[in-house]
């Protein structure tokens, strides 16, 4: 039991000192952003034959 009791307070304890970390960063008011998204066109698929001449 005491066992369980010190996995429970290094887990607390482990979980607190990783959550100061996950502070994200903002954007620099002084700068601007821009994105170009791209994409690149799929062609339709080709007529696949099932036999006796249908598609």
């Amino acid at each position: 039991m005491a066992f369980n009791r010190v996995l429970i307070a290094l887990f607390s304890v482990v979980a607190i000192l990783t959550s100061f970390s996950a502070i994200a960063q903002g954007v620099p008011p002084e700068g601007s952003v821009s994105v170009i998204f791209t994409a690149t066109p799929i062609p339709a698929p080709k007529p696949m034959s099932i036999g006796n001449g249908r598609e």
